[in-house]
C-alpha cells in the first residue's frame, strides 16, 4: 500500500513492482583504462576507488557516480508461463511416452558465481577464472576479485534467464503378443525403459534452473536415470 519497502539481502518489495524483485546496479563491463574510469566518474572524487579491471556499473541518473541511486530492478524469479507437454504414440504394441517441462520469463540470481569467481578463499574457482581481467590478462571479462569491493555487489552481473526446456520423462515400451503370454497364463505383459532429466535446453550458467526461490547458491542438479521395468497383469 506505498509504504515501506522490504528489502532482502538480493531483493526489494515495493509497489508496482513483482513480489522478491532482484535489486542492483547494472552491469556494464569492466574499466579498461583508468581514462575510462575518470570519463565515466566524473565528479569529484568518485573515479579514486577505482582502478582499471574494476566492475563498470551503469550511472542511471548521470551524476558521474556510483552510488545507491544508481541501484534499479533487474528481474524477479516468477515465470511468465509455467508449461508441461506430454507426447503419446503407440505401433504394433511398441509404446512412447514423452514428458516435457518447462518456464519462461523468469530470473535466477546465481549466487554461487560470487564464490566460484571471486578470490578462492571460499571455494574452488571456476574455470571461467581463466577469463578473469589481470595486468597479464588485460581483456579477461571477469573483474578483478582482488579489487574494488563494489565488483560483488549486487548486479545483473549474477542475474540470468532462468528460462529452460526440459525431457523430464521418457519411457519406451513394448507389450507382448496376447498369444505369447497366454501360454505362460499371463493377461499382459509389458517390458519398457525409462529415463528422467535427459536434457535441458536453458542459458542458465549454473548446475540447474529449477531453483527453488530464485537464488541459486549451487543446488546439486536433478539427477539423470534409467530404469528397466516389467508390468505384469495375470
Amino acid at each position: 500500500n506505498g509504504g515501506e519497502k522490504v528489502w532482502g539481502d538480493r531483493t526489494v518489495c515495493d509497489e508496482g513492482l513483482p513480489l522478491y524483485t532482484f535489486w542492483g546496479y547494472e552491469y556494464d563491463g569492466i574499466f579498461r583504462t583508468q581514462e575510462e574510469i575518470d570519463n565515466h566518474l566524473w565528479a569529484e572524487g568518485a573515479a579514486a576507488a577505482y582502478k582499471p579491471g574494476d566492475a563498470r556499473f551503469r550511472d542511471l541518473n548521470d551524476d558521474g557516480q556510483i552510488n545507491e541511486d544508481d541501484k534499479t530492478a533487474l528481474g524477479n524469479p516468477f515465470p511468465w508461463l509455467t508449461y508441461g507437454l506430454n507426447f503419446g504414440a503407440e505401433w504394433k504394441g511398441i509404446d512412447l511416452q514423452l514428458f516435457f517441462q518447462g518456464v519462461y520469463g523468469n530470473e535466477i540470481y546465481n549466487a554461487l558465481r560470487l564464490r566460484t569467481e571471486g578470490t578462492g578463499n571460499e571455494a574452488t574457482l571456476s574455470t571461467s577464472m581463466r577469463d578473469v581481467w589481470s595486468s597479464a590478462n588485460p581483456d579477461g571479462n571477469i573483474p578483478n576479485p582482488f579489487g574494488n569491493p563494489i565488483n560483488t555487489e549486487n548486479s545483473s552481473r549474477y542475474v540470468e534467464s532462468g528460462s529452460y526446456l526440459r525431457l523430464k520423462n521418457v519411457q519406451l515400451g513394448y507389450t507382448l503378443p496376447a498369444n505369447w503370454t497366454e501360454k505362460i497364463k499371463m493377461s499382459r505383459c509389458r517390458i519398457y525403459l525409462s529415463g528422467s532429466n535427459l536434457f535441458t535446453l536453458t542459458n542458465y550458467t549454473g548446475y540447474d534452473p529449477e531453483v527453488g526461490g530464485g537464488v541459486d547458491y549451487g543446488n546439486y542438479p536433478q539427477s539423470r536415470t534409467f530404469m528397466l521395468g516389467v508390468n505384469i497383469n495375470f
